[in-house]
C-alpha cells in the first residue's frame, strides 16, 4: 500500500491468509420402531432404526437380562440399519440399548424384547376303536362317523392313498373337526385308505378298511312313503295324532297269528302310542314275540319306530298300562330335527338289557356357525337316550369357547325337548381354564374346580366358576412380577360376567416376598 504528495510517499505491505470455514458436526439422532416387541422362544428377531447426523456415527448394541447382567446375541448392521437377536435366547425379559456416537454427541435409546416360552407341544395320537376303524355303510344313506385325536391342537386331518392303487374313494372325505363323510353315491365294494392326523410335532396314521353294500329297499312303514327313496323322517314335522280311548285288544287276525293294539304302552321311561304287533304261532305251538310300528315319544314330538322280538306285560288295572319288556324298538331310517341341528342316525331301546342308546351328530341349524365353542359339530355314538335328553359320556372333545378351555368333560348332556328354558348343551365333570387378559410368561391360566357349564341355543355360556386353592400367574410385564390370586368365582349369565363376581390376589412385584 503506498500513500504519495508532492513533498515525498511512504509504502507499507501485509500479508493476509484465507483458510476454509470450519465444518458443523451435527450430533446423532437415533429413533427407534417401537418400544417394546414380543416373539416366541426360538424365532428369530430384527427391528430397524433410523438415524440423523454427521457422519462418521458409530452405532454399538448392548442387552442385558431380567437381572441386569449383559447378554449377548445381538448384533447391528449399520448399512441396512437393522438390529437382530439370536433365535436361541432364553424365555425372559431384555432391555436391549442402542447407542449412536460423534464427534458431536451421542444418542441412546433402549426397548424391550419379551421371549415367550414355546409351547410344549404334542405330537397327535388316534383313538384306539373297538371296531378298528373297520366301516360299513349301504349305499341307501350318506355315511359320516367322527373320528378323534390327542395332541397339541391346532390338527390338521387328511385321507391318504395306500398305494397308487388303493387311492381314496373321490365320494369320502374328512373336516376339519375329524368327522369323516362318505357319499351313498359311492359304488358297491370294499375300500382301504388311510387317515392322516398332524400337527407341528408329528403325526399318525390308522389304516380305514370300508365295506359298502347295495343300497336298502325300505318298505312303507307307519305311513311314510319311499317312492322317491329313503326320506329324512323330521321330529318337528310329525304331528301327534288323536289317541284312541286307551283300550288293549288282542284279536286272532288270521289262525295261528295273534294281533295286538294298544293306544299306550310304556317301555322303560318312555311311552310308546298307536302300537300295532302281531306275533305268529311257532312251529313248537308256542308263540313268538311281537314285531310291528309304534310312535315313540322323545322329545315332544312323537316319531315313528319299529318294534322286533317284543314281549308285553299285560297289566289287569286298566287300559293303557300294559309294559313292553323284551324286544328291540328301532328306526329305520334317520331322523332329523331342523330346529336344534340334531341327526339320529341309529335308536335301539331293549328293554331286557335296560338299554336306550342313539348315534348320530348335531350341528348348529346355521351352517356357516359352529355348534359348541369352536366346535362346528359334536358326533356321539351309542349314547344313552333319555326322554328329552341325550348324553355323551365317551369321545366328549375338549370344548373351547373365548377364553376358556373346558377339557376332561365326564358327560356332555344335550336337551332335545321342546323346553326353551332349558340350555341345549349341559357340561358336567372335567376342569375348566381361563386364560388371562393380562400377559403370561408361561402362557399359564387360571384353573377352576371341577364344574357344570351350560350353553344355550345361540352358543352363550351360563356357569358359576370358582378357583380351588392359591394359584400364580408370571407377568410378561412389569418384568419378573407375578400376580398372586388365592380366591376367584366368577358368575356368566347369558354369556355376561355378573358383578357378584370377584377376584381376590395381590401383584407381587420383583423385589417383594410373595
Amino acid at each position: 500500500m503506498t500513500a504519495k504528495n508532492s513533498a515525498g510517499e511512504s509504502s507499507k505491505s501485509f500479508t493476509l491468509d484465507v483458510t476454509a470455514t470450519a465444518p458443523i458436526v451435527t450430533p446423532p439422532e437415533l429413533t427407534l420402531e417401537r418400544a417394546r416387541f414380543i416373539i416366541k422362544q426360538g424365532s428369530p428377531f430384527q427391528t430397524s432404526y433410523s438415524l440423523t447426523g454427521s457422519e462418521p456415527i458409530t452405532v454399538t448394541v448392548k442387552a442385558a437380562g431380567p437381572d441386569g447382567g449383559a447378554v449377548g446375541g445381538f448384533t447391528v448392521n449399520t448399512a441396512a440399519h437393522t438390529i437382530k437377536a439370536s433365535a436361541e435366547l432364553s424365555p425372559a425379559v431384555y432391555t436391549v440399548t442402542v447407542t449412536a456416537k460423534n464427534s458431536a454427541g451421542e444418542s441412546s435409546k433402549s426397548f424391550d424384547l419379551i421371549v415367550e416360552a414355546a409351547p410344549q407341544l404334542t405330537p397327535p395320537k388316534l383313538e384306539a376303536r373297538e371296531d378298528d376303524y373297520s366301516f360299513s355303510m349301504s349305499r341307501t344313506f350318506d355315511f359320516s362317523e367322527q373320528l378323534f385325536a390327542s395332541g397339541s391342537e391346532p390338527l390338521f386331518w387328511s385321507l391318504e392313498p395306500i398305494s397308487s392303487r388303493m387311492i381314496v374313494p373321490a365320494e369320502a372325505g374328512i373336516d376339519d373337526t375329524g368327522l369323516l363323510s362318505i357319499s351313498k353315491d359311492i359304488p358297491m365294494g370294499n375300500y382301504r385308505f388311510k387317515v392322516r392326523v398332524e400337527n407341528s410335532a408329528g403325526f399318525d396314521t390308522k389304516e380305514i378298511a370300508l365295506e359298502v353294500k347295495a343300497r336298502i329297499i325300505i318298505p312303507k312303514i307307519g305311513g311314510l312313503s319311499t317312492d322317491s327313496g329313503p326320506e329324512i323322517v323330521r321330529l318337528t314335522a310329525v304331528q301327534p295324532r288323536t289317541a284312541a280311548p286307551l283300550t288293549t285288544t288282542p284279536q286272532i287276525v288270521q289262525p295261528g297269528a295273534e294281533s295286538y293294539y294298544s293306544a299306550q304302552m310304556r317301555c322303560m321311561s318312555f311311552f310308546l302310542t298307536e302300537v300295532q304287533l302281531s306275533r305268529p304261532l311257532g312251529s313248537a305251538g308256542l308263540f313268538t314275540g311281537y314285531s310291528g310300528t309304534a310312535m315313540l315319544n322323545i322329545s315332544g314330538a312323537p316319531i315313528p319306530v319299529s318294534i322286533i322280538g317284543a314281549s308285553v306285560e299285560k297289566a289287569g288295572s286298566g287300559a293303557g298300562q300294559d309294559k313292553m319288556t323284551g324286544g328291540t324298538v328301532y328306526i329305520t331310517e334317520p331322523l332329523e330335527s331342523k330346529d336344534i341341528g340334531l341327526t339320529i342316525v341309529s335308536l335301539n331301546i331293549s328293554p331286557a338289557e335296560n338299554k336306550a342308546e342313539v348315534s348320530g351328530y348335531i350341528k348348529n341349524p346355521q351352517s356357516d356357525l359352529n355348534v359348541l365353542g369352536d366346535r362346528y359339530a359334536i358326533q356321539f355314538k351309542d349314547a344313552e337316550l333319555r326322554p328329552g335328553n341325550i348324553i355323551i359320556r365317551r369321545g366328549v372333545p375338549t370344548i373351547r369357547h373365548e377364553q376358556f378351555t373346558i377339557r376332561d368333560i365326564q358327560e356332555l348332556w344335550i336337551n332335545i325337548s321342546k323346553d326353551a328354558d332349558w340350555d341345549l348343551f349341559t357340561l358336567v365333570g372335567g376342569s375348566v381354564e381361563m386364560k388371562s387378559h393380562l400377559e403370561t410368561l408361561d402362557n399359564k391360566s387360571l384353573r377352576f374346580k371341577p364344574f357344570s357349564v351350560s350353553f344355550d341355543r345361540q352358543g352363550r355360556m351360563n356357569a358359576d366358576l370358582s378357583t380351588d386353592g392359591e394359584q400364580a400367574l408370571r407377568l410378561i410385564v412389569p418384568g419378573g412380577a407375578a400376580l398372586r390370586v388365592e380366591d376367584a368365582f366368577l358368575a356368566i349369565r347369558n354369556g355376561v360376567v355378573q358383578s357378584n363376581s370377584y377376584l381376590l390376589g395381590k401383584l407381587v412385584l420383583p423385589f417383594e416376598k410373595a
